[in-house]
């Protein structure tokens, strides 16, 4: 059941949908660092989830997951822009994370796991929001 998790940039609108050849290209430009091992540590709350939320897995997955972009686009311009007009780069990060369990390529049985998925993501984006309140 994959779908497109869409946000906004300035007027324009912008969606983010993964399938198996997107996960492998996000995986080799995030130097090789498992998306089932980034998606269980975030499902276990674990500290190892916050050290892999970095700037390179926002890069992979912007560049592998982002559809319809031209293929000049500069990526760290994007997330530049993205944080001085729209919000941050953990808001990005919540996106990419969304739209991987929107994958249908981690929940077995459909629309319910997807869910319980998606609720246990919102549980952790607000606890690291949370920690790291300045």
């Amino acid at each position: 059941m994959k779908k497109a998790i869409s946000f906004k940039l300035g007027d324009k609108d912008y969606s983010l949908m993964f399938n198996t050849r997107a996960l492998a290209e996000m995986e080799r430009l995030n130097h090789g660092r498992s998306i089932m091992l980034i998606m269980g540590s975030m499902l276990r709350n674990s500290a190892a989830a916050y050290n892999n939320l970095n700037l390179d897995f926002t890069l992979a997955g912007l560049k592998a997951g982002l559809q319809n972009m031209p293929k000049d686009t500069d990526y760290y311009d994007f997330i530049d822009r993205y944080c001085e007009e729209s919000g941050s780069i953990d808001d990005l990060n919540g996106y990419i994370l969304k739209a991987l369990i929107s994958s249908g390529l981690f929940t077995q049985g459909g629309q319910k796991e997807e869910e319980e998925m998606l609720h246990f993501l919102d549980l952790f984006l607000k606890k690291k929001r949370k920690l790291f309140r300045l």
